[in-house]
């Protein structure tokens, strides 16, 4: 979960993952109460970033996706902390 990380999540991590090919990439973001989700990753090495990304605030549900399929949603104030 980020909290002091954010911004380490939000570059960072985010351009490695991306690099690596990570299809979708979620940021747990406890200082705004919200989870983030990168997906649709380009580029290689440095250049490397996801091309879409999506808030999800704490009164929605972030949806699963498995091998391109929704499977389900989860609520997001069930993954934030109390």
């Amino acid at each position: 979960m980020a909290d002091s990380s954010i911004d380490r999540d939000q570059n960072v991590k985010s351009q490695i993952y991306a690099a690596a090919g990570i299809g979708i990439y979620w940021i747990v973001n406890i200082q705004f109460r919200r989870i983030e989700v990168y997906t649709h990753p380009a580029g290689t090495g440095a250049t490397a970033q996801f091309t879409q990304s999506r808030i999800f605030a704490a009164t929605e549900h972030v949806p699963v996706i498995l091998d391109g399929v929704e499977v389900g949603r989860i609520p997001v104030v069930d993954i934030l902390p109390a």
